[in-house]
């Protein structure tokens, strides 16, 4: 960067972490290192690939944070607010979550990245939602208000789901057997709705529906057994119908309790993988609202991809923390 000021801006995950800086032309090419070497080490290097240092960073973590440290949940890594001060030899360091910079992505969303699945092809200003089946279901949203936007963050993944019919209510108990940790209520048919909607979560759901259905598993992981549905697997295309049905209603209820006039944004790596399985059945049960079908009809739904999206978040966070 010579010595012209730039910020840095990084999205950090449980396999990878990115880092990039951020100049007068916009995001620079993101250097990519494993997560497992650990965060500090790889902005370590990443630095030492600068000729200056940053004037201020926002990084953004794949875990809970707060104003003095960020988490990496599946890694196993927590990063302190000193360390990376240290490194980056600033004092304006701004840890965000990954879905918390994941809405802030929205402010500048490019419709090049986004497919209708229900709504106006012109993306609406207001309110808005992105949910992000992934190796877990991360959920943040962007609220309008006079000044620009608000980023909020939250554990939208850990709301409760509940059986739909009594063939779900024995695989909801047999799901229990596999993943104990996921209910909420002892004794009880409330599991954490991440259980379902994410990639660690569907081996489980399918060998559920299979103990039900008396059926042998047929794959391990989760491209394995959405690869069975294709081919006429009874449990896996039963677990798909589940996953469609209570994605679209727990999305569904999210976008009604912010009125995300705005949009709501299917993002993640089975979304990316598996766009055959936000069709028609998965809007149906998003817009099965009773007394508010019509309603949660008139919210847009879109599928969004952009590589980027957490440095973009981490971006415009940036731009509006330092304001």
């Amino acid at each position: 960067m010579g010595n012209m000021t730039w910020n840095l801006v990084a999205d950090i995950g449980g396999t990878n972490a990115r880092f990039a800086s951020v100049g007068p032309n916009g995001i620079g090419t993101p250097e990519v290192y494993p997560s497992a070497m650990g965060v500090t080490k790889a902005l370590a290097e990443f630095l030492n690939l600068q000729e200056t240092m940053p004037q201020s960073a926002a990084l953004a973590f794949a875990g809970v944070t707060t104003p003095e440290q960020g988490s990496l949940t599946n890694a196993g890594q927590i990063i302190t607010r000193n360390e990376v001060a240290q490194l980056c030899q600033s004092n304006e360091i701004h840890f965000l979550n990954d879905f918390e910079a994941a809405a802030w992505s929205l402010a500048t969303i490019d419709p090049a990245y986004v497919k209708v699945l229900q709504g106006p092809d012109e993306i609406p200003t207001g309110n808005r939602l992105i949910i992000g089946p992934g190796t877990g279901l991360g959920v943040g949203s962007l609220i309008k208000n006079a000044n620009g936007w608000t980023a909020v963050k939250g554990e939208g993944g850990h709301v409760a789901i509940s059986p739909n019919s009594a063939f779900e209510a024995k695989v909801f108990e047999a799901f229990v057997e596999h993943w104990p940790e996921t209910q909420l209520a002892q004794n009880g048919w409330r599991l954490e709705a991440e259980a379902f909607l994410c990639g660690s979560g569907l081996p489980y759901l399918y060998r559920a529906v299979a103990d039900v259905l008396g059926q042998e598993y047929g794959a391990k992981d989760a491209r394995g057994v959405l690869e069975l549905v294709a081919k006429g697997d009874p449990a896996a295309i039963e677990m798909a119908k589940i996953f469609r049905s209570h994605l679209g209603s727990t999305t569904g209820d999210m976008a009604v309790t912010l009125l995300t006039k705005g949009g709501v944004f299917v993002t993640g790596g089975v979304a990316e993988k598996n766009p055959w399985l936000f069709d028609a059945e998965f809007l149906a049960a998003f817009n099965a609202g009773g007394r508010f079908d019509e309603l949660r009809r008139s919210i847009p739904v879109y599928a969004y991809q952009h590589p980027m999206f957490g440095l973009i978040g981490a971006k415009n966070a940036l731009a509006e923390l330092s304001n």
